[in-house]
């Protein structure tokens, strides 16, 4: 698969996206004693490839995907990048 986007990070980009900037358009109240005046979303999303184990592999590559975000400088979305080919899959 290598650097190849699949569909699905695609979607499960766009779809996080669309609701980190609507809590970035909310007004949401106690905006204004957050840090630079506004409330922030930073994202890690994964989608399960033919390479995960299990679904805690699929947790791992999300949540490192989250803090990738937060050290990029927070308020955006990272796609996990797919787990190497090894094996098959028990879920696909």
């Amino acid at each position: 698969m290598g650097n190849e986007v699949r569909r699905a990070d695609i979607t499960a980009k766009c779809g996080e996206e669309r609701v980190r900037e609507r809590v970035e358009a909310s007004g949401l109240p106690g905006c204004s004693t957050q840090p630079g005046g506004r409330i922030t979303t930073s994202a890690g999303v994964a989608s399960l490839g033919s390479a995960d184990r299990d679904v805690e592999a699929l947790v791992q590559r999300a949540h490192a995907a989250l803090y990738a975000a937060k050290q990029s400088g927070r308020d955006r979305v990272v796609v996990a990048r797919p787990q190497p080919e090894t094996e098959a899959s028990p879920f696909i």
